[in-house]
């Protein structure tokens, strides 16, 4: 979680200061305080958040997005659209207009690129379990499944930040440890984890 702040910071700040080459000063400053204060809204979003699973059919348990997840994505789509509203309809009649409109273009695009991708963590990728194993969906996809008996290990992956379970046949699943959900399935999965280390092959 920290790593995944830190790097929100970073970008917050990087956006901040291109906003210098697209509005006045004053604007900026504003910009680029509001900003760096996202990623500890996040993070009060992540301590506030509900912890527990959703069930499904069949017995299975859900991770789901948490509040973080909602924010990041509304924030990111909304500014998106309003930056674009600006680069369509509003313009610059400032000397280096042209200059502007081209760092503006690039922050439309990174921001369509931020909201693309939490699109698709709310709404596409599901991580659920049961008694016999945990899975991985993208979609109608199943993109990993680990039989609890055949957990090696779990390895956390900076800077993104996912968990990472690996299974002794090669196989992993990632997983959020900021959706809502995360910390029961990871004391599932902690339960099954071999107690010798030499009983996780080297990767």
């Amino acid at each position: 979680m920290l790593y995944r702040l830190a790097a929100t910071a970073v970008g917050a700040a990087f956006v901040g200061l291109a906003s210098y080459r697209v509005f006045d000063s004053t604007t900026a400053i504003k910009h680029l305080v509001i900003f760096c204060a996202v990623p500890f809204v996040l993070w009060g979003l992540h301590r506030l958040q509900k912890p527990g699973a959703s069930d499904a059919a069949g017995g299975w348990r859900r991770l789901r997005p948490s509040g973080m997840h909602w924010t990041a994505l509304v924030l990111s789509a909304g500014l998106t659209a309003l930056m674009l509203y600006v680069w369509l309809f509003v313009g610059s009649s400032r000397a280096d207009a042209a200059t502007q409109m081209k760092v503006l273009l690039g922050l439309i695009i990174a921001g369509s690129a931020a909201a693309l991708y939490m699109l698709v963590v709310c709404f596409l990728v599901h991580v659920r379990w049961d008694g016999q194993r945990i899975e991985r969906w993208l979609g109608p996809s199943l993109r990993g499944s680990i039989r609890w008996g055949d957990i090696a290990r779990v390895e956390y992956c900076p800077p993104a930040g996912p968990l990472v379970v690996h299974g002794k046949d090669g196989r992993c699943i990632s997983i959020d440890a900021g959706m809502n959900g995360a910390d029961e399935l990871l004391k599932q999965i902690d339960r099954w984890l071999p107690d010798d280390p030499a009983d996780a092959p080297a990767r």
